[in-house]
């Protein structure tokens, strides 16, 4: 019990301390508040996409490959002699077809650049003048977050010339 009344006598007076050496909270009533804000640059970044075209030269690569391909597996579906021969014919005679057709497209793709030169601007709000009233006289400061009705306030008093 002692040291528990002793705990409560030393923190009461640390406080008291404390307090006499920073001064009072008293509390100014808030008349006015101003956001400020600030304008921060963004860069963005803007996309420019070109359609190309790329005709496909003439070549036989992809019409042989189609044939070879395509007389191969027709080769294999068939059951017999007779319809292997068939079907070696008609895979071929259909893989190159299908080749010669693909080699004849054009090929069509987007080139893509992207650009870093826009700039805008944002508002950002950096804080609030205050403007509070304390005993009759105007006061000003700038806070970060808004005051609401009062400011509280750290009273002080101390000596106006050195002695």
């Amino acid at each position: 019990m002692k040291k528990l009344c002793y705990f409560a006598l030393t923190s009461t007076l640390l406080w008291s301390a404390a307090t006499q050496a920073h001064g009072r909270h008293e509390y100014g009533r808030v008349t006015e508040v101003v956001p400020v804000y600030s304008q921060v640059p963004v860069r963005q970044a803007s996309t420019h996409c070109t359609p190309v075209y790329r005709e496909q030269r003439d070549s036989a690569t992809p019409a042989i490959v189609g044939a070879i391909v395509g007389g191969a597996l027709g080769h294999a579906v068939g059951s017999n002699k007779t319809n292997k021969r068939i079907g070696l014919v008609a895979g071929a005679a259909l893989g190159g077809s299908v080749g010669h057709d693909i080699s004849k497209r054009d090929h069509y793709y987007e080139d893509c650049r992207t650009r870093h030169n826009s700039v805008h601007y944002r508002q950002v709000l950096e804080g609030y003048q205050v403007t509070y009233k304390y005993r009759g006289r105007y006061y000003q400061t700038f806070t970060e977050q808004h005051p609401g009705r009062s400011i509280p306030l750290v009273v002080s008093a101390r000596p106006a010339y050195r002695y």
